[in-house]
């Protein structure tokens, strides 16, 4: 379980325009309602390590592609570092969107249950205003890889502050090894290159905070 921990916070990362993040497109941590645009292919390089008292310092690396089918569906897959299973998938679709409102549906973390797999399917809606962006979601997964908390709330915040940087939260209920607070900021090194960096505060006693930092890029 705690190396589950290790490996799903470093899909991490922050979104604000479309596929500007991990894969999927997500906020901190968990997945955002964008989808990349028709054509888009995303890149990612995701690296976490763990911090705090007791910490053993280590560090866990997911490699990840996404690709737009089309402007409302997204595919893609992840690739982990020094695990058995090192392939997880994940795919969503935008069902509603206008200036204000977006709804989309997915699964993600797609692989081997009982190691990296936790198989959530999720539904997300989010609410655009002057004060930034909402979103509320739920997330079912598999119970052999999460534990009893494998139906989980989501929530998620992330805002502009102009044209280079942004901040985002997002939460996830439980206790599971995916139970967390995320919080980080991003910048736009370029049109199509930014960079994260977060902090992971897990709801379960006994797990140690972790450090991501991200490098993502569109083509």
């Amino acid at each position: 379980m705690r190396a589950l921990v290790n490996i799903v916070s470093g899909l991490a990362a922050l979104l604000v325009a479309a596929c500007a993040a991990a894969t999927p497109s997500t906020i901190i941590y968990i997945p955002s309602t964008d989808t990349c645009p028709q054509g888009t292919v995303h890149l990612d390089y995701d690296t976490l390590f763990t911090v705090g008292q007791g910490a053993d310092n280590s560090n866990a690396t997911s490699i990840g592609a996404v690709y737009g089918l089309t402007d409302r569906l997204e595919i893609g897959f992840d690739y982990l570092t020094n695990t058995t299973n090192p392939i997880l998938g994940n795919a969503k679709y935008k069902v509603w969107n206008d200036e204000q409102f977006t709804v989309s549906v997915g699964a993600w973390l797609l692989g081997d249950e009982g190691t990296t797999g936790a198989n959530q399917v999720y539904g997300l809606a989010s609410y655009n205003s002057d004060a930034g962006r909402f979103a509320l979601g739920f997330a079912h997964g598999s119970r052999e890889t999460l534990g009893t908390d494998h139906n989980q709330l989501w929530l998620s915040y992330d805002k502009a502050l102009d044209a280079k940087w942004w901040v985002g939260a997002d939460y996830v209920s439980g206790d599971s090894p995916m139970g967390s607070l995320n919080l980080g900021v991003g910048y736009a090194v370029a049109d199509n290159v930014s960079m994260i960096l977060g902090y992971d505060f897990y709801n379960a006693s006994g797990l140690n905070d972790t450090v991501t930092l991200q490098v993502d890029a569109n083509f």
